[in-house]
């Protein structure tokens, strides 16, 4: 091999490894958009609706920033601040609201307790985080009803039904 060839077999691959290096420092993330919060609410709002409750719908972005809130007319003002602690639980962890509540029947209801206050969890289910090709997109949280969690699901189905 000339020495003209072997700078050049040293340039090509410096520039290989160099972009698959590049490539390596950007992560591609999934969300969703303002426009799938809205009609996610707009589903649960439609579920909650039929069933005759009055819930408080909270939508955020993976990176817990809200998107979409609504309160029906009719739903307790104390549902506010539960429904937003429940979405931005599922946010983080990427788990239902309702993994604490297992924890709690598990580990004890003191331990549980203490671990969910510390870390500003509700102990109660309704909020999901909204998954897209295994990645935390967003999250919503939901309250007032007398099965938050369902209404949750609702809301995801209208907008990503598998």
């Amino acid at each position: 091999m000339t020495i003209r060839a072997c700078a050049a077999a040293v340039l090509l691959a410096s520039l290989f490894l160099g972009s698959a290096s590049a490539q390596q420092m950007v992560v591609d993330r999934k969300v969703i958009s303002a426009e799938a919060a809205r009609k996610i609410a707009e589903g649960c709002e439609a579920f909650a609706k039929g069933k005759g409750w009055h819930v408080s719908v909270w939508v955020l972005d993976e990176t817990l920033t809200p998107l979409y809130f609504y309160r029906m007319q009719g739903t307790p003002m104390f549902t506010v601040e539960p429904a937003l602690a429940k979405a931005k639980v599922a946010v983080r962890t990427g788990q239902p609201n309702e993994a604490y509540v297992r924890n709690a029947e598990t580990r004890g209801q003191f331990v549980a307790t203490v671990n969910a206050v510390a870390g500003g969890y509700v102990l109660s289910p309704g909020g999901l985080p909204i998954m897209i090709d295994g990645q935390v997109a967003g999250g919503i949280g939901i309250g007032g009803s007398t099965d938050d969690r369902a209404c949750a699901q609702a809301g995801i189905d209208a907008v990503f039904k598998k």
